[in-house]
């Protein structure tokens, strides 16, 4: 859905709509299925900037960070986002401080809430998704699911070998 700012009524926009998103990609370029968005909120317009406040809901299955098998993450965020409108002939305006957190925007142009989406559901996954506390992750000689049993590998579980390090004295002990 794209709210057009120059056709918003002086009352504002409701919104109440599902979004069709397609995969998303995290920053280290793994895949991020979103299911069943929803977003709900009201758009508003003043003579200074355009005001967005809603609630996304979702599903977005994420691989883990320790052995990359995928699960799902419920996303429940409520949000507000401010956006000044650009100055014509991109003159150079001060805000205030409290206004730091603003997006700019053209006062005719458009804004795709499907990207606003987007936005929040990378904000609100965790930056390391890990599929349950418990994860043993995967060996890091041969790549195995420790989650599925041991390894033939004989590299042992993770910290395995911290009895060598701790048996190393530091350096003016």
């Amino acid at each position: 859905m794209i709210i057009r700012v120059a056709d918003l009524e002086p009352e504002g926009l409701q919104i109440d709509v599902p979004l069709a998103l397609g995969p998303l990609r995290s920053d280290a370029d793994e895949i991020i299925r979103v299911e069943d968005a929803h977003l709900r909120g009201d758009a508003r317009r003043s003579s200074r900037w355009l005001e967005v406040r809603g609630r996304l809901t979702c599903k977005a299955e994420v691989p883990c960070a320790r052995c990359l098998a995928g699960f799902q993450v419920p996303v429940d965020r409520t949000f507000t986002l401010r956006y000044a409108f650009a100055t014509p002939g991109g003159k150079d305006i001060e805000i205030a401080e409290e206004e730091l957190d603003v997006d700019f925007l053209e006062a005719d142009g458009e804004l795709d809430l499907r990207l606003v989406a987007s936005e929040q559901i990378y904000l609100e996954l965790p930056m390391k998704p890990v599929c349950r506390p418990s994860c043993r992750g995967l060996c890091p000689v041969c790549g195995q699911d420790l989650n599925l049993g041991a390894c033939d590998c004989g590299a042992g579980p993770p910290g395995a070998s911290d009895h060598v390090l701790r048996s190393i004295e530091p350096e003016g002990a």
